[in-house]
């Protein structure tokens, strides 16, 4: 049974689940801090297409 849990933490599998872990990580950090920085960007985005719309729906609705 020792050899078993030595071989999955020690073993080139487990050098593959790390590396791919990391990757993950990094991948992630990376969405947040672009989703954290265009932030303001996106808000505003969103406020003028809802703008428009609930223009278009009230002109229609008239």
């Amino acid at each position: 049974m020792d050899d078993l849990f030595s071989k999955f933490f020690w073993g080139e599998d487990a050098q593959g689940m790390i590396e791919y872990a990391l990757l993950v990580g990094l991948i992630a950090v990376v969405v947040v801090f672009i989703l954290t920085a265009s932030g303001g960007t996106l808000k505003s985005t969103y406020t003028t297409i809802s703008t428009s719309i609930e223009e278009v729906n009230s002109s229609v609705s008239s």
